[in-house]
């Protein structure tokens, strides 16, 4: 990699901290103290779509509409940057280059980063699991698609996630807030478990301003994984960057919306929610 691309890259991620940085100060922050979620403004707090949401299985009906899998077109990245992004409570994963692509309702999204929360945002009939997986699409007019996959630890050597193994490898790096580190391997995608049932719901980013119109989708099978624990680790060793979840919204005006959301079985049925009530 030449020093000019590396200082760019190096720009890229100061800017993501800094703008990130300034919507802390306005009141971004997770737990329960004066700038937690309990306090966030705006559609946060008067949103009538607001995510994340608990998927309830029994209010679903069938949806014939769906096709057979997802339609996504993810490869290999050549560079990636991963950072331990205090500001905005993520750790993020950007591509130096396209992750591919994820075709939704006729729209085509770029996939540009994804980032990780322990425990789960979302639920299924009110079950968490120990790590929710965001892939953070966006298309050419600026909408935003989201794929949502969950893990749960597992002590099975086959239940590795390649994918995930070579984004955690790199996690000694960044233990320090505000840190970053550039892969110098390929970052694989092929491997994603978008196999199965899934839900789709329109609902709005998790963290402010809570933009809401976002297209969600929910996989629904629970995945196995070793590295749970190199997870679980890491939070407790960099000040939770990884445990920064929003709960699902109770008690805001529109918290008992129609979410509309769709799941697809593995038989290829698919179905929707009529009401969701969170």
């Amino acid at each position: 990699m030449s020093i000019r691309r590396c200082a760019l890259l190096c720009l890229s991620a100061l800017v993501v901290l800094s703008s990130t940085a300034s919507a802390a100060e306005n009141g971004f922050e997770y737990g329960s103290g004066l700038r937690g979620p309990a306090e966030w403004g705006g559609f946060c707090a008067n949103g009538t779509k607001q995510s994340p949401i608990n998927v309830v299985m029994a209010d679903t009906v069938l949806d014939k509409s769906l096709g057979d899998r997802l339609d996504t077109e993810y490869g290999k990245c050549t560079y990636a940057v991963i950072i331990n992004d205090k500001s905005a409570h993520h750790l993020d994963v950007e591509g130096d280059g396209s992750f591919g692509n994820l075709t939704l309702n006729g729209v085509k999204y770029e996939l540009v980063k994804f980032h990780f929360h322990s425990p789960s945002e979302h639920t299924i009939d009110g079950v968490s699991f120990d790590l929710e997986v965001h892939l953070f699409h966006k298309s050419a007019d600026g909408k935003f698609a989201v794929i949502a996959i969950f893990f749960n630890e597992s002590h099975e050597d086959d239940a590795e996630s390649p994918f995930l193994k070579q984004v955690f490898s790199w996690l000694p790096n960044i233990t320090q807030p505000d840190t970053n580190v550039t892969t110098m391997a390929p970052i694989t995608l092929e491997s994603l478990p978008l196999q199965g049932s899934y839900a789709q719901y329109s609902g709005s980013l998790t963290t402010p301003p809570c933009t809401e119109g976002v297209s969600w989708v929910v996989m629904l099978n629970e995945n196995r994984l070793v590295s749970a624990g190199i997870v679980l680790n890491y939070v407790s060793n960099t000040e939770n960057v990884l445990s920064a979840v929003r709960r699902i919204p109770k008690g805001f005006p529109g918290s008992e919306q129609q979410a509309r959301s769709e799941y697809k079985m593995p038989e290829c049925h698919a179905f929707r929610p009529s009401l969701i009530r969170r």
